[in-house]
């Protein structure tokens, strides 16, 4: 089944909730909505519940407070939608993503954001849906790369898109590691990122463990590194727990 991973965001390789690009311009209430939407696509949820969701505790009440609803600034109704999709609101965070592109077609981020979005539906769409869904989304993504053709989030968007779209829509395997290449060539530590994205999605036998240190070593500053590598080592020690139990 097709499902455009433009971003292993958060708790994936490629921590795009977490890793916000902040212009230092923006307003106090723009940075509270930042800190929000990393503090809110950071936490964790127990299965019973016994963890409120953000919507029904503090932080709902924070990204509404520091943002009004009828705010048409784009960097706003960026994080909004970020926000949202966090939150599991698809429709509002489509609407939203799809409102700061139409705000400010210049910005690559907003147009990766809406094709994240966009890419949420292709697991539940029925196939000719999915189909329109895969050329939207590969037009945002191609959008973002003429916009900022070095930014290795662009680049590792479109890198998943080759990866997981099928061959009548685009996809190529040989294409995405190309692209896995070239973000090596720009960001080493997202380089190793994005091989190890490829060889999770692929399912071979390459040491993701060594990826992913690799990454965190060429860049021990990187939210993404460290996330990535933190968020393998919890995956590690869950699957031991779970075997353990089932003995």
């Amino acid at each position: 089944m097709f499902s455009t991973q433009v971003c292993a965001l958060v708790g994936q390789p490629m921590l795009c909730s977490a890793q916000v690009s902040l212009e230092f311009r923006l307003p106090f209430r723009s940075l509270l909505c930042v800190i929000a939407l990393i503090v809110s696509s950071n936490s964790a949820y127990s299965q019973n519940g016994n963890i409120a969701h953000p919507q029904e505790g503090y932080l709902g009440r924070l990204i509404h407070a520091v943002s009004r609803d009828n705010d048409s600034r784009p960097e706003i109704l960026h994080f909004q939608s970020r926000f949202q999709q966090s939150l599991g609101d698809h429709n509002q965070a489509l609407q939203l993503a799809e409102a700061a592109v139409k705000a400010n077609p210049r910005n690559a981020g907003y147009h990766l954001q809406l094709a994240r979005v966009l890419s949420d539906e292709t697991n539940t769409a029925k196939l000719f849906r999915k189909i329109w869904l895969a050329k939207r989304i590969r037009a945002e993504l191609e959008t973002a790369l003429k916009l900022e053709p070095a930014n290795p989030n662009c680049l590792f968007g479109m890198m998943m898109y080759y990866e997981q779209a099928p061959a009548i829509v685009g996809g190529s395997r040989e294409r995405a590691h190309q692209l896995a290449n070239q973000i090596a060539t720009i960001d080493r530590s997202k380089g190793y990122l994005a091989q190890a994205q490829l060889a999770g999605t692929e399912k071979t036998t390459v040491d993701l463990e060594d990826l992913y240190l690799k990454a965190f070593q060429a860049d021990p500053t990187s939210f993404d590194a460290l996330g990535a590598l933190a968020g393998f080592y919890v995956s590690e020690a869950q699957k031991k727990k779970y075997e353990f139990a089932n003995r």
